[in-house]
């Protein structure tokens, strides 16, 4: 298990994300952060297609492999830094 921090733009943990295996927790008092519990989110993906690198999302659910990338993808894209 292992614990990592989404901090806001001032440095101060807005959101605590507990990881055990593909399992992921998130904490938080920010409604729009606990909007994201139990929802499927988009993880950030880049593929090489005949020599063409492809970027675009793929949908991850709760518990499949991928979802802590897919929740880090998430709060970035909020304006949080994810540390730990």
């Amino acid at each position: 298990m292992k614990i990592l921090y989404g901090v806001d733009g001032g440095g101060i943990k807005v959101v605590t994300l507990v990881v055990d295996g593909d399992a992921v927790k998130i904490d938080s008092e920010l409604p729009k952060i606990n909007g994201l519990v139990g929802r499927a989110l988009k993880r950030r993906v880049a593929r090489k297609m005949n020599g063409i690198i492809a970027d675009g999302f793929v949908l991850v659910k709760p518990g499949e492999p991928g979802y802590l990338d897919a929740v880090i993808d998430t709060l970035e894209g909020m304006g949080f830094d994810v540390v730990g």
